[in-house]
């Protein structure tokens, strides 16, 4: 019996024989990772009488390449015949064996594989037991499990893919109710995405709509899917060509009335196709949506006529001089400095919208005659 025990050590009666990867692959970047496979016996203890064993395995040789035996801090260090042989055909064949009275034992693996990987693209790929042969001494039940070797993309900070907006808020003009803003693609890598899956998730959105979701360049993506809800958009595109850093989509919104709320669309990439695209991330954004509550007037007058109310207001952002009669027939006359005419426009009540997006820098003097009456105003005009 060993010093310090209370029991005789027994070999056991099922030796697990695992195939295992010992290292996940990198398939991006310049350099990939190469590839570690190991036997594995679990721990063999002196009784199990292991003297030597012969063995073949098998993988996909266009996906992986084996070219050199590992025997350090393996069982096989203490084997005295060692022969690994690798095959073209996707073959390792080999064979360990003391040549000594004493079995080989320990907690290592029986023997390790040092390959290449050959893919680009994330795989997985089966190593597998052809035969694995003991000498009549190891006298024991073998139950075989096929290990895999994983290539993947490892999560590093410029390796991502993000959907953001081409600005922070839409703001919805004062005299407007639609407006648009684009989506923007961006990466931190060049990698062609074949296909995108999007999806925009509204909130506080009661008071705005989408209306439509269009690419941008219909070169560049074409629309496989678009679903628009209340809630949310999915829409699935084809894309045809590098989307780094470019307009993808343009999204058309809707106002149903001017109000407080600020409403926010998230933008979220949910899935992208292209087999390669060596993304370990995927990011979205906020984007802002809100009405234009502030009037940037520089005039805002009421006047009683002789049937009721006029009305006028100049917005100098957009440089529109809107005027409102209830009733009665008006003219609206707008001179610039030097008394030269500019606008005469006839009215028989109703709103009146008169654009000076044309008009140079300067000062202009605007009149809306009424029945007898005058309403003088000064206009200025500032880019």
């Amino acid at each position: 019996m060993p010093f310090g025990t209370g029991q005789e050590l027994k070999a056991k009666d099922t030796v697990w024989a695992r195939t295992v990867s010992k290292r996940v692959v990198d398939v991006c970047g310049q350099r990939k990772d190469q590839v570690i496979v190991v036997i594995d016996l679990g721990k063999i203890v002196k009784t199990d009488s292991l003297f030597g064993c012969n063995f073949q395995l098998s993988y996909d040789s266009t996906k992986l390449r084996f070219h050199s035996a590992l025997y350090l801090n393996t069982l096989a260090e203490f084997f005295e015949f060692r022969q690994v042989g690798f095959f073209h055909d996707g073959h390792i064949r080999g064979a360990v064996a003391t040549l000594g009275m004493q079995p080989v034992a320990g907690d290592r693996p029986l023997v390790g594989f040092l390959g290449d990987f050959l893919g680009d693209c994330h795989d997985s790929v089966m190593v597998l037991f052809d035969y694995l042969e003991f000498t009549d001494e190891f006298k024991k039940k073998i139950i075989y499990e096929n290990g895999f070797v994983a290539a993947v993309t490892v999560d590093k900070p410029d390796r991502y893919f993000q959907l953001t907006a081409d600005g922070n808020t839409t703001v919805i003009d004062t005299l407007e109710n639609e407006a648009s803003f684009a989506i923007v693609s961006k990466q931190g890598i060049d990698s062609t995405v074949k296909k995108l899956e999007m999806r925009l998730e509204m909130k506080n959105f009661d008071n705005f709509y989408v209306k439509s979701l269009e690419p941008a360049d219909t070169n560049l993506l074409k629309i496989d899917s678009l679903d628009i809800a209340d809630t949310a958009v999915y829409v699935s595109f084809f894309v045809n060509g590098v989307v780094n850093n470019k307009n993808i989509a343009i999204v058309d919104l809707v106002e149903k009335e001017k109000a407080e709320e600020v409403a926010e669309i998230l933008i979220k990439p949910v899935g992208i196709d292209d087999g390669c695209s060596c993304f370990s991330r995927l990011l979205g954004d906020v984007h802002y949506v809100k009405s234009a509550q502030r009037k940037d007037d520089t005039i805002m007058t009421v006047d009683r006529g002789m049937d009721g109310e006029i009305t006028d207001n100049y917005y100098s952002a957009s440089k529109i001089w809107i005027i409102n009669s209830k009733s009665e027939p008006y003219r609206v006359m707008i001179y610039d400095i030097l008394g030269n005419l500019m606008v005469n426009r006839h009215s028989y009540a109703g709103i009146s919208r008169i654009s000076l997006d044309g008009f140079s820098n300067g000062v202009y003097y605007g009149i809306i005659q009424y029945s007898k009456n005058l309403i003088k105003r000064k206009i200025l005009i500032k880019n």
